[in-house]
Protein backbone atom coordinates (compact mmCIF):
# COMPACT_ATOMS: atom_id res chain seq x y z
CA UNK A 1 0.00 0.00 0.00
CA UNK A 2 1.61 3.18 -0.97
CA UNK A 3 0.92 6.53 0.66
CA UNK A 4 0.36 9.84 -1.18
CA UNK A 5 2.61 12.32 0.74
CA UNK A 6 1.58 15.04 -1.49
CA UNK A 7 -1.99 14.72 -1.25
CA UNK A 8 -1.72 14.21 2.76
CA UNK A 9 0.66 17.49 2.50
CA UNK A 10 -2.43 19.13 0.24
CA UNK A 11 -4.90 18.40 3.44
CA UNK A 12 -2.71 19.49 6.45
CA UNK A 13 -1.85 22.59 4.41
CA UNK A 14 -5.67 23.07 3.91
CA UNK A 15 -6.61 22.86 7.20
CA UNK A 16 -3.92 25.26 8.49
CA UNK A 17 -5.55 28.12 6.10
CA UNK A 18 -9.13 27.15 6.94
CA UNK A 19 -7.85 27.22 10.98
CA UNK A 20 -6.13 30.35 10.44
CA UNK A 21 -8.83 32.40 7.88
CA UNK A 22 -11.40 31.58 11.26
CA UNK A 23 -9.16 32.94 13.83
CA UNK A 24 -8.82 36.11 11.67
CA UNK A 25 -12.55 36.40 11.02
CA UNK A 26 -13.18 35.76 14.73
CA UNK A 27 -10.70 38.56 15.81
CA UNK A 28 -12.07 40.84 13.61
CA UNK A 29 -16.15 40.70 15.03
CA UNK A 30 -14.70 40.57 18.45
CA UNK A 31 -13.05 43.99 17.77
CA UNK A 32 -16.15 45.37 15.81
CA UNK A 33 -18.73 43.68 18.66
CA UNK A 34 -16.41 45.76 21.16
CA UNK A 35 -16.26 48.94 19.16
CA UNK A 36 -20.09 48.91 18.53
CA UNK A 37 -20.43 47.56 22.41
CA UNK A 38 -18.39 50.51 24.13
CA UNK A 39 -19.98 52.95 21.24
CA UNK A 40 -23.13 52.09 22.74
CA UNK A 41 -22.64 52.70 26.21
CA UNK A 42 -21.09 56.26 25.75
CA UNK A 43 -24.05 57.58 23.43
CA UNK A 44 -27.73 55.54 25.00
CA UNK A 45 -30.95 55.55 23.58
CA UNK A 46 -32.98 58.50 25.22
CA UNK A 47 -36.11 56.84 26.09
CA UNK A 48 -39.21 58.41 25.40
CA UNK A 49 -40.59 60.26 29.07
CA UNK A 50 -44.33 59.89 27.79
CA UNK A 51 -43.95 56.32 27.87
CA UNK A 52 -46.44 54.84 30.63
CA UNK A 53 -44.18 52.82 33.48
CA UNK A 54 -45.27 49.21 34.80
Amino acid sequence: MEVNYLIIALVIFAAFCLIFLLIRKNLKDKNQFEKDFYRSEVNPEKHNDNESRM
